[in-house]
């Protein structure tokens, strides 16, 4: 009686956790754990529970690499009467086949358009009987800087009439448009929920990322947890030869043309907010839990950059001072040895007078090129 409530206890708490995929214990847990990445401590809890969930493999001899849960997109909030919904009801309640009930009639095909009209990323789907996809490909092409953007970000441009939308006779978009095509592009499911995607980067010329994109990636790209432990390695190897780069992940996913497995699905859950001491609390939330995984057909010390250039090193080289002058010194020591007390002395004198001139000349500049609005009053105080 004990034992199974208490199985069914845990079989209960997982399945409330991760309700859109079937258990599977894997019997080699030990082997998996062994393949696995080397976690941080803060990552262990969430990487077990991770393979507590990885889709079962057809063959039992195959490893099985787990989705993990890397980012929530909160999407609005719910009518707590709707709270006993499973995650899917709520989605077909709040969401039906919009992903994003708020940028409605737009969809995904849309945003799609505008990443493919403007050259930024590649799709290629798979269609299953019936219709549907049953896996998609996103090849990033490159990522268009506000600088990059010709003309005014707010001002739309046109897509000429494509086959995907008949009905209509012309798109528009602009900059914004743009940036949130990203997210919503990505956001197809069909009606098994097993919809995924493979994304790489292919062929950047650049890698000046604007700081949206960085935020993209932070919520959709490969992160550190999922890379197999000898990858690991190298990425820490990475990290360690750019000590001052920014977003070490991003970069190596870019340089080395990692791809990686991502899914989603919909979870509800209950938020706090804070203002000013005061706080909203149990708020429920419907949003869109984004999940990821390593590919484990991508043979890394082949197939990847890594094999012709090894560890990257883009740290800049920092260029050597030339000394304009003599240290102090240096001079007083050649003074000492090549002069009599008499020429020292005077020469010594000379040394002082110049050295003076010189700070005399930088006060004088310091003082004209000061800010004339430096004890200006800030208005707004």
């Amino acid at each position: 009686m004990n034992k199974d409530r208490a199985s069914s206890s845990k079989g209960n708490v997982n399945l409330n956790k991760f309700q859109p995929y079937k258990l599977a214990f894997e019997k080699d847990s030990k082997t998996l754990r062994e393949e696995a990445l080397k976690a941080v401590p803060e990552e262990e809890r969430l990487r077990e529970d991770a393979y507590k969930i990885a889709v079962k493999s057809a063959s039992a001899k195959e490893h099985v690499y787990p989705y993990i849960p890397i980012s929530t997109n909160w999407i609005s909030p719910i009518e707590g009467k709707y709270m006993h919904l499973s995650s899917e009801e709520v989605m077909n309640f709040y969401l039906k086949n919009f992903t994003d009930p708020f940028l409605y009639p737009k969809d995904f095909l849309y945003y799609q358009e505008i990443l493919t009209y403007t050259g930024s990323v590649q799709f290629d789907s798979t269609i299953r009987s019936g219709g549907e996809w049953a896996f998609s490909k996103a090849y990033i092409i490159k990522v268009i800087t506000p600088e990059q953007w010709e003309g005014d970000l707010y001002r739309f441009k046109e897509i000429v009439p494509d086959t995907k939308y008949p009905h209509r006779n012309k798109l528009y978009f602009n900059y914004f448009d743009y940036i949130k095509a990203w997210d919503i592009a990505l956001c197809y499911e069909n009606r098994q929920r097993k919809h995924s995607w493979f994304l790489q980067f292919k062929e950047l010329k650049t890698l000046n990322f604007p700081q949206w994109f960085i935020c993209w990636f932070a919520n959709w790209g490969l992160y550190p947890i999922i890379l197999p432990h000898k990858i690991r390695l190298i990425y820490e190897d990475f990290v360690k030869t750019n000590v001052s780069m920014k977003a070490h992940g991003l970069m190596f996913t870019a340089l080395y043309q990692i791809p990686w497995i991502i899914r989603w699905d919909v979870v509800v859950s209950k938020r706090t907010f804070q203002k000013l001491g005061e706080s909203l609390e149990n708020i429920p939330y419907v949003g869109r839990r984004i999940l990821i995984k390593w590919w484990d057909k991508f043979e890394f010390f082949k197939d990847s950059v890594f094999s012709v250039r090894g560890i990257i090193d883009l740290e800049p080289i920092t260029p050597t001072k030339s000394k304009s002058k003599k240290e102090i010194s240096e001079v007083l020591k050649e003074l000492l040895s090549s002069a009599s007390k008499k020429d020292l002395k005077n020469q010594i004198k000379e040394l002082l007078e110049s050295s003076d001139d010189e700070d005399e000349e930088m006060m004088s500049q310091n003082t004209e090129h000061s800010d004339p609005m430096q004890d200006a009053q800030d208005p707004y105080q």
